[in-house]
């Protein structure tokens, strides 16, 4: 028998983007929009020399997704063909994470200036 475990992230910070309700599937590096991750302030010191990277992985919880979850899915980019939801990049998952790889422009104080995410504005990481 496989024991099932749980386990709890603690939020860091909040994504901020132009999407209100409906976002890419991909980040758009050259997306036009106010793109920024702003970390709380106790985690500002985490970003001392993050600015030496081009890029990054930003790991956030999918929190407004209410659709039924289904291992097989069709999304946009497939045509009408059928995949399995792991092939897709659908956020409705078992573990309602998501992951995007942006450029960083530039870091402020505690906001991470981004190119185009593809989150929704508000998400939580």
């Amino acid at each position: 028998m496989i024991e099932q475990l749980s386990f709890r992230l603690k939020r860091i910070g909040v994504i901020r983007t132009p999407y209100v309700d409906n976002a890419p599937y991909q980040p758009l590096d050259e997306d036009k929009g106010n793109f920024r991750i702003v970390v709380d302030s106790q985690y500002t010191d985490g970003l001392y020399k993050l600015a030496k990277f081009r890029y990054i992985y930003v790991i956030y919880y999918i929190h407004r997704i209410v659709r039924t979850l289904s291992m097989i899915v069709s999304p946009p980019w497939a045509g009408g063909a059928r995949v399995g939801l792991f092939a897709s990049r659908s956020p409705v998952r078992p573990n309602p994470i998501g992951l995007s790889v942006v450029r960083i422009k530039s870091i402020v104080n505690n906001e991470i200036h981004t190119s185009g995410l593809d989150v929704l504005d508000g998400f939580q990481m």
